[in-house]
């Protein structure tokens, strides 16, 4: 999960829009 947690940044860097209420309901459920 680290490598992948530390990727995040880069992509949403692209696509921060669509993904950040995604990541947003993901974490909530965390």
């Amino acid at each position: 999960f680290s490598a992948t947690f530390m990727s995040v940044p880069a992509f949403f860097s692209k696509s921060s829009s669509l993904y950040n209420p995604i990541i947003y309901v993901l974490m909530n459920k965390q």
